[in-house]
């Protein structure tokens, strides 16, 4: 191990965007964490204003820990109009960012879906799935570098309802509980994606392609539908999103690239020595969803075998600690993992999201 002293909090980072929509913009403000041991670490108590070209000033509050929020008017955010943040840090450090122009919008005309096959990077073997495509057009001269970002929901069921539970006593339920069998999730896909339409003649992208989605999960089961955000930026802004898509991606190999600093746009005013990291930006967006019914003739992983009651064995509820409660059983006492009789414990909610169609 190569000795690096790097503590928490030897940068701050700052991340957030401008769009054109109505309502709160968010900026994150954390620190760095020390490399052998990462987490997000959240800045509190900061002052945080965006400021346009107008010298207009919206002031944001701290809505989570490091989340400030501005709320902005629909006539301030229209395209042409440059944006820029202010922060001053509990320490009384004031950091800037540059101006960044917002463009003109782009739309996504459609997202679509082919079946195909991919290969695994860790096992090396080739997995059936969906790869997803979108057709983008920019609608104005300066509307040509573009971030999307994708959030995808599923639906996924357990194997068996709530029968019974031990928690020191042993509890039987009838009629079973059905309640805790179906579970929508909903998470962001952590790919980085960029595109530019610099190099083409039309201001047009066919086929551009997003996120892979195969059958090493459940996703595809029953139900799943990804949105995607499509973010028309400046050309730094593309920039910024497109080596840190570069520094996540293409590395691993002796002969890939070597990671590169990536410099935003911001600096610490009050000690320009004290680096800031990340990128405040102003961006037009537009999203759209689509729906994936579960693709019946895809083979899914087997958890038949998790899901297998257990026998309780010779020591029988004795083998069990209170951190372990409650301890879920079918049938004659036979154990089963959490997992199989309530879905939330694979990170889903039992409520239905407003725009699921089924």
């Amino acid at each position: 191990m190569p000795h690096i002293d790097q503590g928490p909090g030897e940068a701050i980072v700052v991340n957030g965007q401008v769009t054109d929509r109505e309502g709160y913009q968010v900026i994150s403000i954390s620190v760095t964490s020390p490399f052998n041991d990462p987490g997000y670490l959240p800045l509190s108590g900061c002052k945080v204003e965006i400021h346009d070209q107008e010298e207009h000033v919206f002031t944001g509050e701290e809505s989570e820990p490091g989340k400030y929020s501005v709320w902005i008017d629909k006539e301030f955010l229209e395209p042409g109009t440059s944006y820029r943040a202010r922060i001053i840090t509990p320490g009384g450090e004031e950091i800037l960012s540059a101006y960044d122009m917002m463009p003109a919008p782009a739309v996504i005309d459609t997202i679509y879906f082919e079946r195909e096959e991919r290969t695994a990077g860790v096992t090396g073997r080739t997995v059936p799935g969906l790869q997803f495509y979108a057709d983008i057009t920019g609608t104005g001269s300066d509307s040509r570098h573009y971030r999307l970002s994708i959030e995808e929901t599923w639906e996924y069921h357990t194997l068996y309802p709530i029968e019974g539970y031990y928690d020191g006593r042993v509890m039987y339920v009838y009629p079973p509980d059905y309640s805790k069998n179906v579970c929508w999730k909903t998470q962001l896909v952590k790919n980085i994606f960029t595109m530019s339409t610099v190099p083409l003649v039309d201001n047009f992208h066919k086929g551009y392609p997003l996120q892979f989605t195969d059958n090493t999960t459940k996703k595809l089961l029953i139900g799943y539908s990804p949105l995607v955000t499509l973010y028309a930026v400046s050309e730094a802004s593309y920039d910024y999103w497109e080596q840190q898509r570069v520094n996540s991606e293409d590395q691993g190999g002796l002969y890939d690239h070597q990671p590169v600093q990536v410099r935003g746009n911001l600096e610490n005013t009050t000690d320009p020595e004290k680096k800031v990291l990340g990128f405040f930006g102003a961006a037009a967006m537009d999203q759209k969803r689509i729906f994936v019914e579960g693709i019946e003739d895809m083979e899914f992983p087997d958890d038949l075998n998790l899901c297998e009651p257990m026998s309780l064995g010779r020591e029988g509820w004795r083998q069990f600690r209170r951190s372990d409660y409650p301890i879920y059983f079918v049938g004659s006492q036979l154990q089963v993992e959490k997992i199989c009789v309530d879905c939330t414990y694979q990170g889903g909610v039992t409520s239905k999201p407003a725009f699921w169609i089924w």
